[in-house]
């Protein structure tokens, strides 16, 4: 019997203060943007749906391109139309610099050291800076060529040895690796997994299960008074992951100080090397040097960017090439005309048009984050025309930007060719197509981004004819999504291939 009382006096106190906010919160707000009217407490969050993307592309056309949620006790604001990211991007990207981040990702003080969710201030200044001017810049991506090569002519071997023995392959499996040992090899100077092995490494099981933590519901997220119950206990086992991820690339940075304090050191500088030698300008608080943990976390970070993402849009590409063969012949066409027999050198990305609006029309249809990183208002704002508070999450729907009929002819049909004569471009400038984002958050590491996007495509276009499974039409590709970490195919795509004869194909167009 007293539990059953204190059950209710426990009730009628939470109760009482809800009541209390939401009145607070009526009293205080200022003119919102529409939105679909919530539940009592829960407010919108069945809304969203299993692809969160759709359901809000759907609302927008009901309630506006500017649209208004609460998800729980959290203030959303969602952006769905180029002009309305235009004014986001253009006269309020300061004020609205900072990140919505959930409480996975504050285990362990991890937001305090990421670059990709740390509040803006000194300390993200400083990681940007670093990334822009010292890691991802022409000179830095041409001297990291040779690792990209290797990595690459091992996948290209890879997938040929298990077609050959197996019949069919799931693409993603061999790029994803690829891409991960790519960007190792730039860290490092070495592999980091390799795929005939079932027995994955623990720095890439441990970082799957972060993912999955992280792409499932907390709860907390959505009712901060519930953050210090952590309810679903989700925090503290991302905080083990995190700790045990950490310690596994940490491992790695002390093993290369030790070398460095020996006397031993690489022929050329890796991005690990430039990191250490990375020098702050010790003004407004910046350190004079990263630490081993802004270190060991930054690497984390570029891992599984440069992966998931890359995996994510790769895969897409072939599907719809595969899915319009018109389309792969003019590939395989320009490939044949400007690379011939030889292997595809990054040299040539530069000369092959039709490839390159390949790569924007996957990216148009298919952004890896399809509502970008959220990102969360510094102090309260007017938008255009509305009051938006401080700590306010924004998404902006690139997915349904990219699919606006206002700013797309046929936006729903694969069509390169609609790049051909036009000058839009994904670097941030074009806000019908933003898959890289936009302003102080864009994607910091765009440049290495497109360069592996289109040395991995057409690569594996000029090494393989490429075909489906038996019984499997182009017309039948499931093209459905399955949201993750980045916006992934639900159902992965699995070729059959055969080598191509380059030499004779070049020989029929002399």
């Amino acid at each position: 019997m007293e539990w059953q009382w204190t059950f209710v006096i426990w009730t009628t106190f939470v109760c009482l203060v809800i009541g209390l906010l939401v009145l607070r919160n009526k009293k205080g707000q200022g003119r919102r943007p529409p939105g679909p009217p919530g539940w009592p407490i829960i407010g919108n969050i069945f809304d969203l749906g299993a692809d969160a993307h759709q359901s809000l592309a759907k609302l927008s056309k009901k309630y506006g391109p500017i649209m208004w949620l609460r998800l729980g006790a959290k203030n959303t604001l969602v952006v769905s139309s180029a002009e309305v990211a235009m004014e986001m991007f253009k006269k309020h990207d300061l004020a609205f610099s900072d990140r919505a981040i959930s409480e996975c990702l504050k285990a362990d003080g991890y937001h305090q050291a990421s670059m990709a969710v740390a509040p803006y201030g000194t300390f993200w200044r400083m990681m940007r800076r670093m990334y822009t001017v010292e890691l991802f810049t022409n000179n830095r991506i041409k001297a990291t060529e040779d690792f990209r090569t290797r990595s690459m002519d091992k996948m290209i071997e890879w997938m040929w040895k298990e077609a050959k023995e197996k019949g069919s392959l799931e693409l993603a499996r061999f790029v994803e690796i690829m891409n991960f040992n790519a960007i190792g090899n730039a860290i490092f100077s070495k592999d980091i997994v390799n795929p005939q092995l079932n027995n994955r490494t623990e720095f890439f099981t441990s970082t799957a299960q972060a993912l999955e933590l992280l792409t499932k519901p907390n709860v907390a997220d959505y009712f901060p008074w519930l953050r210090w119950l952590d309810p679903q206990g989700m925090k503290k086992k991302m905080k083990q992951l995190i700790r045990r991820i950490i310690g596994l690339t940490s491992a790695l940075v002390k093993e290369r100080i030790l070398d460095r304090q020996n006397g031993k050191r690489n022929e050329k500088k890796d991005f690990l090397d430039v990191m250490l030698d990375f020098q702050g300008n010790q003004l407004d608080g910046e350190s004079a040097n990263l630490s081993e943990r802004y270190i060991s976390i930054g690497i984390q970070e570029l891992l599984q960017a440069a992966t998931d993402t890359s995996t994510s849009t790769i895969e897409w590409a072939m599907t719809e090439l595969l899915r319009n063969p018109k389309v792969m012949r003019k590939v395989e066409a320009e490939l044949d005309q400007v690379v011939g027999p030889k292997k595809v050198e990054e040299g040539d990305l530069r000369n092959l048009p039709y490839l390159q609006a390949v790569v924007k029309e996957t990216l148009r249809l298919h952004p890896a984050l399809p509502l970008l990183v959220p990102r969360s208002v510094r102090e309260d704002t007017e938008f255009m025309g509305y009051s938006i508070p401080k700590n306010t999450q924004i998404f902006v729907n690139v997915w349904a930007i990219a699919r606006d009929p206002a700013s797309w002819d046929d936006p729903l049909t694969f069509k390169p060719e609609r790049f051909l004569s036009s000058d839009v471009d994904y670097k941030g400038q074009h806000y019908q197509f933003l898959p890289f984002g936009s302003g102080r958050r864009m994607c910091v590491g765009l440049p290495l981004a497109q360069n592996m996007l289109h040395r991995t495509i057409s690569s594996l276009i000029h090494s393989f004819e490429w075909s489906l499974e038996d019984g499997i039409t182009p017309d039948k590709i499931n093209v459905e999504e399955r949201m993750g970490l980045s916006l992934r195919k639900a159902d992965p795509l699995k070729v059959v291939l055969k080598l191509r004869s380059v030499q004779e194909n070049v020989a029929k167009m002399q």
